[in-house]
């Protein structure tokens, strides 16, 4: 039992390790998004495109989770 949860845990850490460059290069996009926004006199909140993303996630925890990052990536895309 001991291994398999030794497996796990090693598989918990690459996804967490994918997940985090996954999310960091995602908040760079963010920053750059935000940047031609400013430059295009847009602005920063797309509801639209904000709903069409979180309805398209049909799990609640997952979605909650989408919440927040979409939260983060608009303050990263509001910032100087």
């Amino acid at each position: 039992m001991n291994d398999t949860l030794e497996t796990m845990r090693k598989e918990i850490n690459a996804l967490d390790k994918t997940i985090k460059q996954a999310l960091k290069r995602r908040f760079e996009i963010s920053e750059s998004i935000g940047e031609y926004k400013q430059k295009h006199n847009m602005s920063v909140l797309d509801s639209s495109r904000e709903t069409e993303i979180l309805n398209a996630i049909d799990d609640e925890s997952i979605r909650n989770i989408y919440a927040v990052i979409l939260r983060e990536s608009k303050a990263r895309q509001t910032s100087e």
